[in-house]
Protein backbone atom coordinates (compact mmCIF):
# COMPACT_ATOMS: atom_id res chain seq x y z
CA UNK A 1 0.00 0.00 0.00
CA UNK A 2 2.62 2.16 0.81
CA UNK A 3 4.14 1.91 -2.61
CA UNK A 4 1.18 2.84 -4.19
CA UNK A 5 1.00 5.86 -2.29
CA UNK A 6 4.32 6.75 -3.04
CA UNK A 7 4.07 6.20 -6.51
CA UNK A 8 0.53 8.57 -6.62
CA UNK A 9 2.52 11.47 -4.76
CA UNK A 10 5.40 11.39 -7.48
CA UNK A 11 2.64 11.36 -10.21
CA UNK A 12 1.04 14.56 -8.92
CA UNK A 13 4.52 16.44 -8.24
CA UNK A 14 5.10 15.67 -12.11
CA UNK A 15 1.99 16.97 -13.34
CA UNK A 16 2.17 19.76 -11.13
CA UNK A 17 5.35 20.46 -12.32
CA UNK A 18 5.50 20.04 -15.99
CA UNK A 19 1.75 21.21 -16.09
CA UNK A 20 0.86 18.69 -18.58
CA UNK A 21 3.87 18.95 -20.28
CA UNK A 22 6.70 16.38 -20.13
CA UNK A 23 9.83 18.60 -19.34
CA UNK A 24 13.58 17.60 -19.81
CA UNK A 25 16.34 18.71 -17.99
CA UNK A 26 19.14 20.88 -20.06
CA UNK A 27 22.56 21.92 -18.81
CA UNK A 28 24.95 24.44 -21.30
CA UNK A 29 27.94 25.64 -20.24
CA UNK A 30 30.94 27.97 -21.45
CA UNK A 31 34.56 29.10 -20.36
CA UNK A 32 35.09 31.51 -22.80
CA UNK A 33 33.93 34.97 -21.52
CA UNK A 34 34.80 37.31 -18.75
CA UNK A 35 36.95 34.49 -17.09
CA UNK A 36 34.46 32.27 -15.50
CA UNK A 37 32.50 29.48 -16.38
CA UNK A 38 28.67 30.51 -17.12
CA UNK A 39 25.79 28.34 -17.36
CA UNK A 40 22.13 27.65 -18.38
CA UNK A 41 20.57 24.79 -16.86
CA UNK A 42 17.02 24.94 -17.79
CA UNK A 43 13.77 21.93 -18.01
CA UNK A 44 11.97 22.25 -21.18
CA UNK A 45 9.51 21.44 -23.20
CA UNK A 46 10.95 20.12 -26.42
CA UNK A 47 9.17 22.66 -28.43
CA UNK A 48 11.82 25.06 -26.91
CA UNK A 49 15.12 25.01 -28.93
CA UNK A 50 17.51 25.59 -26.01
CA UNK A 51 20.63 25.25 -28.72
CA UNK A 52 19.53 28.27 -30.64
CA UNK A 53 19.14 30.26 -27.31
CA UNK A 54 22.02 29.36 -26.02
CA UNK A 55 24.01 30.12 -29.24
CA UNK A 56 22.71 33.31 -29.53
CA UNK A 57 23.35 34.25 -25.93
CA UNK A 58 26.90 33.13 -26.67
CA UNK A 59 26.77 35.68 -29.48
CA UNK A 60 25.50 38.32 -26.72
CA UNK A 61 28.51 37.36 -24.04
CA UNK A 62 30.94 37.35 -26.99
CA UNK A 63 29.85 41.15 -27.87
CA UNK A 64 29.83 42.23 -24.25
CA UNK A 65 33.33 40.57 -23.56
CA UNK A 66 34.73 42.06 -26.79
CA UNK A 67 33.56 45.22 -26.06
CA UNK A 68 33.88 45.75 -22.44
CA UNK A 69 36.95 43.47 -21.14
CA UNK A 70 40.46 45.92 -20.07
CA UNK A 71 42.09 43.16 -21.16
CA UNK A 72 41.44 42.67 -24.94
CA UNK A 73 43.09 44.96 -27.57
CA UNK A 74 40.47 46.45 -28.93
CA UNK A 75 37.93 46.79 -26.56
CA UNK A 76 36.08 49.99 -25.79
CA UNK A 77 37.49 49.89 -22.42
CA UNK A 78 41.28 49.08 -23.73
CA UNK A 79 41.35 51.95 -25.78
CA UNK A 80 39.57 54.24 -23.14
CA UNK A 81 42.71 52.71 -20.65
CA UNK A 82 45.48 53.47 -22.91
CA UNK A 83 44.36 56.47 -24.15
CA UNK A 84 46.17 59.95 -23.33
CA UNK A 85 44.63 61.88 -20.01
CA UNK A 86 42.29 64.67 -20.94
CA UNK A 87 40.90 62.20 -24.43
CA UNK A 88 36.95 61.79 -25.88
CA UNK A 89 37.39 58.07 -26.59
CA UNK A 90 34.75 56.82 -28.83
CA UNK A 91 32.74 53.62 -28.03
CA UNK A 92 29.66 51.11 -28.32
CA UNK A 93 26.19 52.10 -27.50
CA UNK A 94 26.58 49.13 -25.08
CA UNK A 95 29.34 50.28 -23.81
CA UNK A 96 28.24 53.85 -22.90
CA UNK A 97 25.14 52.26 -21.23
CA UNK A 98 27.17 50.31 -19.19
CA UNK A 99 29.22 52.88 -18.25
CA UNK A 100 25.97 55.26 -17.72
CA UNK A 101 24.60 52.60 -15.03
CA UNK A 102 28.30 52.17 -13.87
CA UNK A 103 27.82 56.40 -12.83
CA UNK A 104 24.43 55.86 -11.45
CA UNK A 105 25.94 53.34 -9.33
CA UNK A 106 28.89 54.87 -7.83
CA UNK A 107 26.74 58.35 -7.14
CA UNK A 108 24.50 56.03 -5.33
CA UNK A 109 27.24 54.44 -3.32
CA UNK A 110 28.64 57.70 -2.53
CA UNK A 111 31.91 55.95 -4.38
CA UNK A 112 31.82 52.73 -2.35
CA UNK A 113 31.17 51.28 -5.86
CA UNK A 114 34.02 52.16 -8.22
CA UNK A 115 35.01 50.83 -11.33
CA UNK A 116 38.24 53.45 -12.09
CA UNK A 117 40.34 51.09 -9.25
CA UNK A 118 41.70 48.95 -12.40
CA UNK A 119 45.62 50.07 -11.53
CA UNK A 120 44.78 49.40 -7.76
CA UNK A 121 43.01 45.67 -8.16
CA UNK A 122 46.91 45.27 -10.05
CA UNK A 123 48.78 46.79 -7.95
CA UNK A 124 47.54 44.46 -5.44
CA UNK A 125 47.75 41.34 -7.42
CA UNK A 126 44.18 40.90 -8.29
CA UNK A 127 43.84 40.96 -12.36
CA UNK A 128 43.77 38.11 -14.64
CA UNK A 129 47.26 37.91 -15.69
CA UNK A 130 48.27 36.92 -11.77
CA UNK A 131 45.94 33.82 -12.22
CA UNK A 132 48.41 32.43 -14.80
CA UNK A 133 51.51 30.10 -13.82
CA UNK A 134 53.68 32.01 -15.91
CA UNK A 135 52.95 35.59 -13.74
CA UNK A 136 56.29 36.97 -13.90
CA UNK A 137 56.61 40.99 -13.41
CA UNK A 138 56.48 42.91 -16.32
CA UNK A 139 55.52 46.64 -14.78
CA UNK A 140 57.53 49.07 -12.05
CA UNK A 141 55.34 48.23 -9.31
CA UNK A 142 55.06 44.32 -9.81
CA UNK A 143 56.38 41.98 -7.37
CA UNK A 144 58.06 39.09 -7.55
CA UNK A 145 55.91 37.09 -5.20
CA UNK A 146 52.76 39.44 -5.14
CA UNK A 147 50.92 36.98 -2.57
CA UNK A 148 53.81 37.19 -0.25
CA UNK A 149 55.10 41.03 -0.78
CA UNK A 150 53.02 44.25 -0.83
CA UNK A 151 53.14 46.61 -2.58
CA UNK A 152 55.19 50.34 -2.18
CA UNK A 153 52.87 53.24 -0.31
CA UNK A 154 54.12 55.45 -3.21
CA UNK A 155 52.10 53.44 -6.18
CA UNK A 156 49.18 53.24 -3.68
CA UNK A 157 48.93 56.69 -2.88
CA UNK A 158 50.07 57.44 -6.31
CA UNK A 159 47.12 55.13 -8.09
CA UNK A 160 45.02 56.46 -5.98
CA UNK A 161 44.83 59.80 -6.76
CA UNK A 162 43.48 58.72 -10.07
CA UNK A 163 40.25 57.22 -9.23
CA UNK A 164 38.16 59.91 -9.38
CA UNK A 165 35.76 58.38 -11.66
CA UNK A 166 32.60 61.39 -10.73
CA UNK A 167 34.91 63.18 -13.27
CA UNK A 168 34.39 60.69 -15.95
CA UNK A 169 31.92 62.10 -18.57
CA UNK A 170 29.31 60.87 -21.27
CA UNK A 171 27.98 62.16 -24.63
CA UNK A 172 26.09 61.12 -27.07
CA UNK A 173 26.44 62.98 -30.17
CA UNK A 174 24.64 62.05 -33.37
CA UNK A 175 23.94 58.46 -33.07
CA UNK A 176 27.71 58.45 -31.58
CA UNK A 177 28.65 57.27 -28.14
CA UNK A 178 31.94 59.15 -26.19
CA UNK A 179 33.46 58.64 -22.75
CA UNK A 180 36.25 61.66 -21.48
CA UNK A 181 38.94 60.71 -19.90
CA UNK A 182 39.63 62.87 -17.26
CA UNK A 183 42.68 65.39 -17.05
CA UNK A 184 44.76 63.29 -14.39
CA UNK A 185 48.19 61.62 -14.22
CA UNK A 186 50.77 60.79 -11.80
CA UNK A 187 54.59 60.29 -12.50
CA UNK A 188 56.24 57.84 -10.21
CA UNK A 189 59.66 56.91 -11.30
CA UNK A 190 59.65 58.74 -14.16
CA UNK A 191 56.34 56.54 -15.73
CA UNK A 192 53.31 58.43 -16.33
CA UNK A 193 49.74 56.92 -15.30
CA UNK A 194 46.81 58.02 -16.35
CA UNK A 195 42.94 56.20 -14.81
CA UNK A 196 41.99 53.39 -15.54
CA UNK A 197 38.49 51.53 -15.85
CA UNK A 198 37.02 47.82 -15.30
CA UNK A 199 33.56 47.18 -15.29
CA UNK A 200 34.37 44.00 -14.42
CA UNK A 201 32.11 44.57 -10.69
CA UNK A 202 28.63 44.76 -12.60
CA UNK A 203 29.24 43.40 -16.27
CA UNK A 204 28.45 40.12 -15.11
CA UNK A 205 25.45 41.19 -13.27
CA UNK A 206 24.44 43.15 -16.74
CA UNK A 207 25.20 39.56 -18.96
CA UNK A 208 22.77 38.06 -16.95
CA UNK A 209 20.22 39.99 -17.35
CA UNK A 210 20.88 40.00 -21.27
CA UNK A 211 20.62 35.92 -20.36
CA UNK A 212 17.53 36.18 -19.11
CA UNK A 213 15.63 38.20 -21.59
CA UNK A 214 17.06 35.26 -24.65
CA UNK A 215 15.62 32.86 -22.19
CA UNK A 216 12.48 34.68 -21.83
CA UNK A 217 12.00 34.94 -26.01
CA UNK A 218 12.46 31.59 -26.47
CA UNK A 219 10.06 30.94 -23.94
CA UNK A 220 12.54 29.24 -21.33
CA UNK A 221 10.98 30.07 -18.20
CA UNK A 222 12.35 26.87 -15.79
CA UNK A 223 16.08 27.15 -14.58
CA UNK A 224 18.34 29.15 -13.43
CA UNK A 225 21.41 30.89 -15.26
CA UNK A 226 25.17 31.47 -13.63
CA UNK A 227 27.49 33.95 -14.26
CA UNK A 228 30.83 32.42 -11.83
CA UNK A 229 29.09 31.98 -8.36
CA UNK A 230 28.62 35.35 -7.71
CA UNK A 231 25.84 36.49 -9.83
CA UNK A 232 22.69 34.23 -11.00
CA UNK A 233 19.25 34.37 -12.57
CA UNK A 234 17.22 32.80 -10.95
CA UNK A 235 13.63 31.64 -13.25
CA UNK A 236 10.99 29.97 -12.54
CA UNK A 237 11.22 26.70 -10.41
CA UNK A 238 8.44 24.96 -12.05
CA UNK A 239 4.78 25.31 -13.38
CA UNK A 240 3.68 25.06 -9.52
CA UNK A 241 5.30 28.42 -8.54
CA UNK A 242 7.66 26.70 -6.14
CA UNK A 243 10.58 28.56 -4.89
CA UNK A 244 14.47 27.48 -4.99
CA UNK A 245 16.41 26.39 -1.77
CA UNK A 246 19.47 29.02 -2.15
CA UNK A 247 22.35 27.89 0.32
CA UNK A 248 25.17 29.90 0.93
CA UNK A 249 28.70 29.35 1.19
CA UNK A 250 29.94 29.53 4.58
CA UNK A 251 32.93 32.56 4.44
CA UNK A 252 34.45 30.91 7.34
CA UNK A 253 34.13 27.82 5.92
CA UNK A 254 33.93 27.86 2.13
CA UNK A 255 33.18 23.89 2.49
CA UNK A 256 30.24 24.38 4.14
CA UNK A 257 27.14 26.25 4.11
CA UNK A 258 25.59 28.83 6.71
CA UNK A 259 22.04 30.10 5.43
CA UNK A 260 19.01 28.52 3.40
CA UNK A 261 16.80 31.27 1.50
CA UNK A 262 13.82 30.67 -0.21
CA UNK A 263 13.47 32.48 -3.68
CA UNK A 264 12.02 32.61 -7.09
CA UNK A 265 12.26 34.62 -10.35
CA UNK A 266 15.42 37.02 -8.87
CA UNK A 267 18.73 38.23 -9.90
CA UNK A 268 21.47 37.60 -7.69
CA UNK A 269 24.61 38.83 -6.96
CA UNK A 270 27.16 38.04 -4.00
CA UNK A 271 30.50 38.87 -3.15
CA UNK A 272 33.05 38.23 -0.13
CA UNK A 273 36.60 38.22 0.94
CA UNK A 274 36.92 34.08 0.89
CA UNK A 275 37.76 33.66 -2.38
CA UNK A 276 40.50 35.83 -3.68
CA UNK A 277 42.69 37.07 -1.62
CA UNK A 278 46.10 35.91 0.31
CA UNK A 279 47.82 36.12 3.84
CA UNK A 280 50.90 37.92 4.77
CA UNK A 281 51.96 37.53 8.69
CA UNK A 282 48.78 36.42 9.48
CA UNK A 283 46.89 39.38 7.90
CA UNK A 284 44.16 38.93 5.10
CA UNK A 285 44.25 40.88 1.87
CA UNK A 286 41.18 40.45 -0.52
CA UNK A 287 40.11 41.41 -3.58
CA UNK A 288 37.79 43.83 -2.67
CA UNK A 289 39.77 47.19 -2.63
CA UNK A 290 38.35 50.41 -0.34
CA UNK A 291 38.32 53.19 -2.83
CA UNK A 292 39.11 55.51 0.00
CA UNK A 293 42.10 54.13 1.14
CA UNK A 294 43.64 52.38 -1.74
CA UNK A 295 43.82 49.40 -0.05
CA UNK A 296 41.93 46.12 0.50
CA UNK A 297 39.05 46.48 2.87
CA UNK A 298 39.13 45.91 6.20
CA UNK A 299 35.86 45.55 8.47
CA UNK A 300 33.50 42.85 9.78
CA UNK A 301 31.73 41.83 6.69
CA UNK A 302 32.98 38.77 5.56
CA UNK A 303 30.27 37.93 2.66
CA UNK A 304 27.27 39.82 1.29
CA UNK A 305 24.34 38.25 -0.85
CA UNK A 306 21.57 40.24 -2.48
CA UNK A 307 18.87 39.65 -4.78
CA UNK A 308 16.00 41.71 -6.62
CA UNK A 309 12.90 40.75 -7.80
CA UNK A 310 13.38 39.86 -12.12
CA UNK A 311 11.43 42.94 -14.03
CA UNK A 312 11.40 42.59 -17.38
CA UNK A 313 11.23 46.42 -18.06
CA UNK A 314 14.60 47.23 -15.99
CA UNK A 315 16.35 44.14 -15.65
CA UNK A 316 20.14 44.64 -17.30
CA UNK A 317 19.91 48.19 -14.86
CA UNK A 318 18.49 45.68 -12.12
CA UNK A 319 20.87 43.15 -12.46
CA UNK A 320 23.67 45.51 -12.91
CA UNK A 321 23.28 47.74 -10.16
CA UNK A 322 22.51 44.60 -7.60
CA UNK A 323 26.04 43.58 -8.37
CA UNK A 324 27.93 46.71 -7.50
CA UNK A 325 25.31 47.35 -4.45
CA UNK A 326 26.82 43.89 -3.39
CA UNK A 327 30.69 45.04 -4.31
CA UNK A 328 29.55 48.70 -2.33
CA UNK A 329 28.08 46.92 1.28
CA UNK A 330 31.76 45.10 1.38
CA UNK A 331 33.51 48.65 1.29
CA UNK A 332 30.72 50.27 3.89
CA UNK A 333 30.57 49.65 7.75
CA UNK A 334 27.84 47.31 8.99
CA UNK A 335 25.42 50.49 10.08
CA UNK A 336 25.72 52.41 6.58
CA UNK A 337 25.46 49.21 4.84
CA UNK A 338 22.23 48.60 6.84
CA UNK A 339 21.00 51.88 6.25
CA UNK A 340 21.30 51.72 2.86
CA UNK A 341 19.38 48.36 2.23
CA UNK A 342 16.38 49.66 4.10
CA UNK A 343 16.48 52.71 1.76
CA UNK A 344 16.11 50.22 -1.40
CA UNK A 345 12.54 48.72 -2.04
CA UNK A 346 12.13 45.00 -2.69
CA UNK A 347 15.96 44.52 -1.63
CA UNK A 348 16.85 41.37 -0.02
CA UNK A 349 20.10 41.19 1.66
CA UNK A 350 21.89 38.47 3.39
CA UNK A 351 25.46 39.79 4.71
CA UNK A 352 27.63 37.47 7.14
CA UNK A 353 29.67 39.47 9.81
CA UNK A 354 32.35 38.77 12.23
CA UNK A 355 32.18 40.86 15.09
CA UNK A 356 35.18 39.86 17.15
CA UNK A 357 35.03 36.63 18.37
CA UNK A 358 31.21 35.89 17.23
CA UNK A 359 29.62 35.27 13.85
CA UNK A 360 26.63 37.25 12.63
CA UNK A 361 24.18 37.13 9.71
CA UNK A 362 21.65 40.48 8.78
CA UNK A 363 18.89 39.84 6.82
CA UNK A 364 15.93 41.26 5.79
CA UNK A 365 14.12 37.71 4.58
CA UNK A 366 12.48 36.84 7.65
CA UNK A 367 12.21 33.24 5.91
CA UNK A 368 15.92 32.75 6.10
CA UNK A 369 17.00 30.05 7.88
CA UNK A 370 20.73 30.19 9.84
CA UNK A 371 22.31 26.80 9.41
CA UNK A 372 25.55 27.11 11.78
CA UNK A 373 26.70 29.24 14.72
CA UNK A 374 25.70 32.13 13.55
CA UNK A 375 23.84 34.96 15.79
CA UNK A 376 20.93 36.15 13.80
CA UNK A 377 20.83 40.33 13.98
Amino acid sequence: MKKVIILICILVCVVMFASCTVLHNKTLSTFDYFSTVITLNTSTSNKVDVECAWAEMQKELSDMDAKLSPYKEGSDIYKFNHAEKDTKVEVSKLTYDVFMIAMDAYMETDGAYNPAMLLLSDLWGFTDRFTYDNYSPIYPYDRQKPNEQLPSDKYVDGFLSLTDFGLVEGEEKKDKYYIYKPDLSIDIDGVNYTMQLDFGGIVKGYAAAVLQEIADRYDINYGYITLGSSSLALLERGATGRKWDLKLKDPKDPNSLYLRAYLISVFISTSGNYEQYYEIEGKRYCHIINPTTGRPIENETLSCTLAYRISSRTARNDSAMLDAYSTALMVMDFETAKEFINSKKDLTAYIALNNGDKLKVYTNDEQARILKDYERI
